[in-house]
Parts: C-alpha cells; sequence; structure tokens
C-alpha cells in the first residue's frame, strides 16, 4: 500500500445534543443507529415512537427480532412497551465481540382494539457490534460544505494513528481533519446507555464534490475505509442511519 501525506487531528470539544424537550418529544428513531459499534453488553434496543402510545398490554409479538450474525441463533429476550418508546432487552445480555443484526417489524392492530399507525420509516432491520472496532459509516457535508465522516463510535486516545486520504484515487495533502461538535448533527438528546459516535470534517485545499469516493488509511489497515460522499447535511445522513424524522 503506498502512504499518502499523513493528517493532523485538530481535538475540539463535543458538545452534547441538547434538542428542547418538547421537540425532541416530537421525534422518532431507533437506537443503537444502523452500524453503531462500541455497544454496552447491558444496553437495550430501543424504537422511540413517538406519538404512537401502545397500551402497555398491546399485544406485540415479534416485534423486535436479533440475531448473532456469528452462529445466525436468536437472542432470546424480552419487548417491553413504555411511554411513546419500545424496548428490547436480552436475557442475558450481549455478547462481546460480536456482530447482531435487529429487525423491526410494523405493529399490526389488533380486532376491536386501538387504531394505530406504525411509523413505516422504523420498520426494518439494523446491526451493530459489542466490540470496539472502528469504522466508517458514510461521507455527507458540513454547513461549510466540508466533507465530513461519520465513525461508528466515539474515538478514544488509542485510536490516535498516521491517517492517510485519497479521494477518487488521487492522494489528497494537507488534509486537516476536526471533529464536529455534536450540536451541529445530533438533533436528539440520547438515553444514558446509549454511547454515541463522532463526525470528523476534511478541511482541504479543493472542496470535495458530491459522488466523490473518500478512502481512509486509520493507522495500518491492509484495506481502507471507503465512503462516497453524499449531497445532504451530515446530520441528515445520521438521521437517516437512526432511521429518524426530526
Amino acid at each position: 500500500m503506498s502512504k499518502h501525506c499523513s493528517t493532523m487531528l485538530v481535538v475540539a470539544l463535543s458538545l452534547a445534543g441538547c434538542a428542547g424537550d418538547d421537540v425532541a418529544q416530537e421525534r422518532t428513531w431507533i437506537a443503537p443507529l444502523d452500524g453503531q459499534s462500541g455497544i454496552p453488553l447491558d444496553m437495550q434496543l430501543m424504537v422511540r415512537t413517538g406519538e404512537l402510545d401502545l397500551p402497555p398490554d398491546y399485544p406485540i409479538p415479534n416485534l423486535i427480532r436479533v440475531v448473532d450474525l456469528r452462529d445466525g441463533g436468536e437472542v432470546p429476550g424480552r419487548v417491553e412497551v413504555g411511554p411513546e418508546r419500545i424496548r428490547f432487552i436480552p436475557d442475558e445480555g450481549w455478547v462481546g465481540d460480536r456482530r447482531f443484526a435487529w429487525t423491526v417489524d410494523p405493529v399490526n392492530p389488533v380486532p376491536h382494539g386501538p387504531e394505530l399507525v406504525f411509523p413505516e420509516h422504523l420498520a426494518g432491520t439494523a446491526v451493530f457490534d459489542t466490540s470496539s472496532s472502528l469504522s466508517v459509516l458514510g461521507a455527507a457535508l458540513d454547513d461549510e460544505g466540508r466533507a465530513c465522516l461519520v465513525f461508528s463510535r466515539r474515538l478514544t486516545a488509542d485510536d490516535d494513528a498516521e491517517v492517510n486520504i485519497d479521494a477518487d484515487g488521487v492522494p489528497v495533502d494537507e488534509v486537516v481533519l476536526e471533529y464536529l461538535p455534536e450540536e451541529a448533527w445530533s438533533p436528539w438528546v440520547l438515553a444514558p446507555d446509549d454511547p454515541g459516535l463522532d463526525v470528523i470534517c476534511l478541511t482541504t485545499p479543493e472542496t470535495f464534490e458530491p459522488g466523490t469516493v473518500i478512502r481512509v488509511w486509520w493507522g495500518e489497515p491492509e484495506v481502507p475505509w471507503r465512503a462516497e460522499l453524499q449531497g445532504i447535511g451530515v446530520d441528515e445522513l445520521v438521521v437517516a442511519l437512526r432511521r429518524g424524522v426530526f
């Protein structure tokens, strides 16, 4: 692998999301988001349903199904309905260093029950990882038009390494990496057990256009991370990864 010019990471204070409670209550999303890593072994899966208030005893069999992607086995657990949210709690916690897929099925109304309209965008399958593996989930734009990378978890001091980048196969020199404050891309106040993630933006001599394929060598990987720059805001990309509405 040919080496490119290494970059400098500018460490800026990452501010916590501080959306107002009234606004936050109107939003819907899933947690963890699709592709998130570093998930605690006791973290509960959550579907934020917004204004859809299911009765506590409403029958919701198989609403959330979880599969261990290493052995293909279904993870036993229970589904709990609470105010404006639904949770999946594994019977014995998550196994460490594993990847899981979880599927949310629409809630169908029962005969003679309350009329329900389950948000269609919340249904689907996402993955999460209980290992500390790091990856890039996508690339989008900040308000300044810079390309920003959405990482699968928060970066730590252990992730400090030489970084090399190319765009459409051309090495990019003189790149500065800078944390994007969380308030700039996260419209939610996350649950205490959600470790969250980081977004890093690239300041480069030239502006990248949407559709540019960005490759990132972080440390000494055999295969770089690869992301096609989307022509949307980085906040919109994170919303999509959470299957959210705001």
